[in-house]
């Protein structure tokens, strides 16, 4: 049978817990990493990093996974082939994009094809 890493997708009442405690505490944003992603995070699926805005979270998130950057920005800025999804909305500022401490970021590759 075919084992998922464990940290690949926690169990709905470990995300409650995690998200409850983010809350609780004051916690700060949730990045969730792409699978494509992970080996330069680590092996991580998700991360705590902190921050008040888009930009402030990636250099966050650079800072402890620097082998990231290069897929995430070109010229400091976010690659073109990708945008940022915060608590399900596409941003639209770009690194200006508003964050809160409980806020839950995505990576989302740009699909093209015919």
């Amino acid at each position: 049978m075919n084992r998922r890493a464990e940290n690949e997708f926690p169990s709905a009442p470990a995300r409650f817990k995690m998200e409850r405690r983010s809350k609780i505490e004051g916690g700060v944003p949730t990045v969730f990493i792409p699978p494509l992603l992970r080996p330069f995070a680590g092996g991580r699926a998700e991360a705590p990093v902190a921050g008040a805005n888009v930009g402030e979270v990636i250099d966050n998130l650079l800072e402890r996974y620097p082998e990231l950057a290069g897929r995430l920005l070109e010229d400091g800025q976010l690659r073109g082939n990708l945008s940022i999804a915060i608590d399900g909305e596409i941003g639209t500022m770009g690194r200006l994009d508003r964050v809160e401490e409980d806020s839950e970021i995505h990576f989302i590759a740009a699909i093209s094809g015919g």
